[in-house]
């Protein structure tokens, strides 16, 4: 194998090198006695990464979530690469199973002595099922306690060893031993329940603008006090917060029609504190949570807007309101905790981790596209993961670090502009080729363009020279410049367009032509030859990629000046497109300069 292009080497011990790297990543590498099934003697133990050289970037949503991402041409020579940089926090995924229309999921213990959890439960629309796992296998079980025919709206371990389900009938209580129903409370006039809310010993349920609060207490569900919004109740929260012991005192309610945040003394229900949030967007999931020692209130909006306040919670009063945009989508916000520290998972189309960093709120995307439902998840088989659902899969994996840059490497072994209608990335490459005995050249190793799915030649009128064959000498390297075209989702170099001898490319820009719908990579070059001190000629070469079939393109040629910025250049004229009537090619005529035009394909 061959390593980084070294500018320093540190033997450190028991075989061990540090190859220490400018151009390239940096490695730990392992040199052996005996070879492998390559036939090297050094092994890659460890890879540093470096974005360094950077020779241009650009910045793109592939996703259109908002969540832009930073593509890089990094490294030279043989250590060329594109890097694509996500600041973001990685969810690894670790099992995957088909199963649409999750409406909500939570974690169990089904005994008493277990320290880890062993069950899922998963909510639909009209029904309920209870996952088993088992190590890192999951299979389909039944609890006697629980209803599986209604949609449950939370369920959870309480106190005094027992489990609870709540669904749009009932609040059902169940041993933890049996698995038997024990203790079940129903509005008393058999109005079904719309929200709910439950912590290990309190349960706040709401029956249109009824709330009721519930006590759980050993095999009993006890009603201690109700009270009467003014309008519909749509979202619940009775976190405990500080030092309660598992007991929270305030309830933060979040409303329909007056689109306000309450928060509520319990168990009497006095309202503390009122919170315009204003608009016609109702809130869809309201929170309390505690980050760095700091109480807050976070309350979620139907169009992915988020509140979040500095929360008192002896008075109940909000303060310090702030206002971000997390996605498009109702966000459904939920706790977990990650080394030792309490975080919020917000669900959404563009899902979202928040977490506190010296006493400030930061929002840090998720690597996920979309996600609707989430719980934390403690298994065997599965410890300190997170279970996820979107609209057709249950996912469960680890969380990444808190705010970590993802680096993705695209090695090229060899300038970069985003092309958003062809989706499609244009990268200029150069590759070093070398002659043989023979007189014909071939590259030196393996590269991005000499790996195109397809590929094309540059031809010239006015630089016939470049076209030819030309001496040199056995052994002599040649450097080739291309333009490679790569999909922007799979990095797969589509095809390659490799220019004349002589020919660096320069620089690159993606756009548009006059009125020409079309959109163009536009490529400056420079004609470089040995005996002049500087370049005196350059082309403006204009591609168009055309889905997936191949790449037309116009050229400029230019004698009396070199052409480096094809951005500049294009901007300087009045440019006008026409068509030729018989071959239907596309002219781009500009008058910034005078010279010779033609069109190929």
């Amino acid at each position: 194998m061959q390593t980084s292009i070294a500018d320093c080497l540190t033997y450190l011990d028991n075989g061990v090198v540090f190859v220490g790297s400018r151009l390239g990543d940096s490695q730990l590498v392992k040199l052996n006695v005996d070879s492998n099934e390559q036939g090297s003697y050094v092994a890659v133990m460890e890879t540093f990464t470096n974005l360094g050289p950077i020779v241009d970037m650009c910045v793109v949503d592939l996703e259109r979530q908002g969540q832009g991402q930073l593509v890089t041409c990094s490294g030279a020579f043989k250590e060329g690469s594109l890097r694509i940089i996500r600041n973001g926090i990685g969810i690894h995924e670790h099992a995957s199973i088909d199963l649409p229309g999750i409406k909500g999921l939570w974690p169990l213990r089904s005994d008493a002595s277990r320290d880890t959890d062993d069950m899922l439960v998963l909510s639909f629309v009209g029904q309920t099922r209870v996952l088993m796992l088992n190590g890192e296998e999951v299979e389909e079980t039944e609890l006697p306690g629980f209803v599986d025919n209604l949609q449950t709206f939370f369920c959870g371990n309480v106190a005094h060893k027992q489990l609870i389900q709540i669904t749009s009938g009932s609040v059902r209580l169940v041993t933890q031993e049996s698995k038997a129903l024990v203790s079940e409370w129903k509005e008393p006039n058999g109005k079904n329940i719309s929200v709910a809310s439950c912590n290990s010993s309190q349960v706040v349920v709401a029956v249109g603008r009824v709330l009721c609060y519930l006590e759980i207490q050993c095999g009993e569900l006890k009603q201690i006090s109700s009270t009467e919004m003014e309008h519909e109740v749509a979202c619940l929260d009775i976190t405990p917060l500080g030092d309660s012991n598992g007991v929270s005192s305030l309830c933060a309610v979040g409303l329909w029609t007056d689109i306000s945040a309450r928060i509520l003394n319990l168990p009497s229900f006095n309202m503390l504190h009122k919170e315009m949030l204003g608009g016609e967007i109702i809130p869809r999931s309201i929170l309390m949570t505690t980050f760095e020692g700091s109480h807050y209130l976070l309350c979620a909006l139907g169009d992915g807007a988020l509140f979040y306040f500095g929360l008192d919670v002896h008075t109940g009063v909000l303060s310090d309101r702030k206002k971000v945009t997390l996605g498009t989508q109702p966000t459904v916000l939920r706790t977990f905790r990650s080394l030792s520290t309490t975080n919020v998972f917000a669900c959404s189309d563009r899902p979202t981790v928040i977490y506190s960093s010296n006493h400030k709120l930061v929002f840090s995307n998720v690597n996920l596209k979309e996600v609707n439902y989430m719980c934390p998840l403690n298994s065997e088989g599965y410890p300190d993961s997170l279970a996820l659902a979107n609209n057709s899969t249950l996912t469960i994996g680890t969380i990444d670090e808190i705010q970590k840059l993802h680096i993705r490497t695209v090695p090229l072994n060899e300038r970069i502009c985003y092309q958003e209608g062809s989706q499609c990335f244009g990268v200029l490459s150069s590759r070093v080729e070398v002659q043989d005995a023979s007189g014909a050249t071939a590259a030196v190793r393996p590269s991005a363009s000499t790996q195109a799915l397809s590929s094309s030649v540059s031809s010239s009128k006015l630089f016939p020279s470049s076209t030819s064959p030309h001496e040199t000498s056995f052994g002599e390297e040649i450097e080739v410049h291309s333009l490679l075209i790569v999909d922007q989702h799979t990095f797969e170099v589509l095809h390659a367009h490799q220019f004349l001898q002589n020919e660096f490319a320069l620089s690159l820009v993606s756009c548009k032509l006059g009125k020409d719908p079309n959109i163009y990579f536009i490529v400056g070059t420079a004609m470089v030859h040995p005996e002049e001190a500087e370049p005196k000629q350059g082309r403006i070469v204009v591609f168009q990629y055309c889905d997936g079939v191949d790449v037309e393109l116009a050229r400029q040629e230019e004698k009396r000046m070199m052409l480096q910025d094809a951005q500049q250049y294009v901007n300087q004229g009045k440019v006008t497109v026409s068509r030729h009537p018989k071959t239907g090619a596309t002219d781009l005529h500009v008058a910034a300069a005078k010279g010779y035009l033609e069109v190929i394909k």
